[in-house]
């Protein structure tokens, strides 16, 4: 379809009201999301530093990072090792227990 027509041929006209009815859901599920958006950004909980349980080095660092991100390397173990991490519920995440160690293989 050509751009800059006043008046459109008649049998395209289906046609150009299924692309606006499709412009308006694009619409409103661009809105619904900038909503969403918008509501997370102020209201709610905030999210704890591992909520969903991870082994892995990203999780272990502190929030903000520092510049080097560890004072000391830690000790790396197996990723899918779960067995050091422990739910604590007064920050509603997973973190490291002290009292355990990672398993490393050698």
């Amino acid at each position: 379809m050509p751009r800059r027509y006043a008046t459109y041929l008649p049998e395209f006209y289906p046609y150009h009201i299924m692309s606006s009815m499709g412009a308006y859901i694009q619409l409103i599920g661009f809105l619904l999301t900038a909503a969403y958006l918008v509501h997370s950004l102020f209201k709610g909980p905030k999210a704890p530093r591992n909520p969903w349980g991870s082994a892995t080095l990203e999780w272990v660092c502190q929030t903000p990072p520092p510049h080097d991100n560890f004072k000391t390397p830690p000790a790396v173990g197996d990723p899918y090792d779960m067995s050091m991490l422990v739910w604590d519920e007064r920050t509603g995440g997973y973190v490291r227990d002290p009292n355990r160690q990672p398993q490393v293989e050698h």
